[in-house]
């Protein structure tokens, strides 16, 4: 007998799902857990397709997705209120002029975490912002503004970086020329051993390192409203004996002089000149720094030295492998950068007594300091002109490359030439003299040497130099509030400036080139 259906309600169904997949030129039919296991989909999405099927059964409905503001997205005026912290604080341009970015520096003590740990709830607090989270700061911080933290370059060997980086062939291509770097590297810390060792043996000569500090930014202090002012660059270079252990300080802020060559020059022309009687010959190294150390103004400054210091016979001036400058005098810069932690600095003056108290220890001699004013900066581009017209062309025809040496020798005895070598350990010197004019055709014109009493050093400088007005209203506006103390307005007041100038970097950053492996 048929089923007969029992019950008040009975079943309504006019629609049965078959599930089938495509197989040849024809349809499988197979179960409906098959069906969803195969897509990796549950019913839901089943009967959500077949809910918004068109009358020709496919999915007609868009997509809804991304169409609602999620629960948790930060307000528009908390975003803005982040923009508005990150741009309160002072930013400068590169050290170096470059077309090829627009990237600016932020203070080198600052980090994402420490703005937003130290300087943001304050500054939200002040100007009615709910602050937001870190992950939503450093977000907005890096995808929205072109800045960084300034790192000052300090041995961040460029060529080492790159080939560290590169792979495969192209690592193998350039191996060669890394092998070379670190032989150099390995020449230029053995002579500069073998060096201090000879000095040590002999009384007439005197070995040193020399490198110029970090900047010092004026005021120093735990103030955390400095941050959102600029502040005076105080420069300090750094002159150490490998024998004696005595160092020396040169102290100037940027009102009185720049960082350049004529005040490297400068400098080591005043340490020359200090040095007692019994030194006949002189040992330099240094890094190579083409703006500051290795070019024709300091080669001019010891040219002149050589010629006018009756107790200098020789002068050598050697450099560290680019990227690897590690040197004795960097000793200064650790013991000054530990005094100053602790201390409160408001002048080019204090920074002086830091100096002079950061070698603390029984039977050591405190750090001798000059504090330098713009009248004690001498103009040896202009002596480089008077003595020097050739620098690139040997006596034998040879050019000379200033980027690849090494190793600079001025003698009394030769007056006007100096000697070079592009390696460290190269046998025969090059002898370039500097009193030839080259010809077009490759012939040297012999010119007069000036004799040294004919020789004038001229300041560089006539007066002191100004800041970027910016500046100065920012350390004014420190004085008003209290953060420098009132007795050292007449310091800061009497500061010249001038709105045409621009901010940037005091000294070049880690993310910047190294010119020298650039072009060496």
């Amino acid at each position: 007998m048929p089923k007969q259906r029992v019950g008040r309600n009975p079943n309504k169904r006019n629609v049965s799902r078959s599930y089938s997949f495509p197989k040849g030129d024809r349809y499988e039919q197979v179960c409906q857990r098959f069906f969803m296991s195969t897509l990796d989909i549950s019913e839901s999405v089943i009967r959500h397709a077949l809910k918004h099927k068109g009358s020709s059964g496919t999915f007609t409905s868009l997509d809804q997705r991304g169409k609602h503001s999620p629960a948790n997205k930060t307000p528009a005026l908390q975003i803005e209120g982040v923009r508005m912290h990150i741009r309160s604080i002072p930013s400068m341009e590169s050290h170096y002029t470059r077309k090829d970015t627009q990237r600016k520096y932020l203070d080198s003590g600052l980090s994402i975490r420490k703005m937003h740990r130290d300087l943001y709830p304050a500054w939200c607090q002040k100007h009615g912002y709910a602050p937001v989270s870190e992950k939503v700061h450093r977000t907005i911080f890096n995808t929205e503004f072109n800045l960084g933290f300034h790192q000052p370059k300090k041995d961040r060997c460029l060529a080492c970086t790159k080939f560290e980086n590169l792979t495969g062939d192209a690592k193998e291509e350039f191996r060669p020329n890394h092998e070379e770097h670190l032989l150099r590297k390995e020449e230029s810390a053995t002579m500069k051993d073998a060096d201090k060792t000879a000095s040590a043996n002999d009384p007439n000569l005197q070995v040193i390192t020399f490198d110029l500090h970090a900047v010092l930014q004026t005021p120093f202090t735990d103030v955390g409203l400095l941050y959102y002012k600029r502040k005076l660059s105080v420069y300090n270079f750094t002159i150490y004996e490998q024998d004696t252990r005595k160092g020396y300080c040169y102290l100037w802020p940027e009102s009185e002089g720049k960082r350049g060559a004529n005040e490297i020059a400068s400098c080591l022309l005043s340490y020359l000149r200090s040095l007692p009687p019994n030194i006949h010959h002189v040992t330099s190294f240094s890094d190579t720094c083409t703006g500051q150390n290795r070019n024709v103004h300091v080669a001019a400054a010891l040219l002149y030295a050589v010629r006018v210091l009756d107790n200098i016979h020789t002068i050598d001036q050697k450099f560290m492998e680019s990227g690897h400058s590690s040197m004795e005098v960097d000793s200064m810069h650790s013991a000054i950068e530990r005094e100053k932690k602790t201390q409160k600095v408001y002048n080019t003056h204090e920074w002086a007594m830091i100096c002079r108290a950061a070698r603390r220890g029984k039977g050591t001699i405190p750090y001798e300091v000059q504090e330098l004013k713009h009248r004690d900066f001498y103009d040896f581009q202009k002596l480089s002109e008077q003595l020097i017209s050739n620098k690139s062309i040997s006596v034998d025809g040879k050019k000379i490359n200033w980027m690849k040496i090494k190793w600079f020798r001025f003698l009394k005895e030769k007056p006007s030439s100096f000697l070079c070598k592009e390696r460290l350990t190269d046998n025969e010197f090059i002898e370039v003299n500097v009193a030839c004019t080259p010809t077009a055709r490759g012939r040297q014109r012999h010119n007069n040497v000036q004799q040294p009493q004919t020789l004038e050093l001229k300041q560089v400088y006539q007066s002191s130099l100004p800041i970027t007005t910016a500046k100065k209203a920012d350390l004014i506006s420190l004085l008003d509030n209290g953060a420098i103390p009132e007795e050292y307005r007449l310091f800061y007041v009497n500061l010249k400036s001038r709105r045409d100038m621009r901010d940037i970097l005091p000294q070049p950053d880690a993310e910047e080139e190294d010119v020298d492996l650039v072009e060496a």
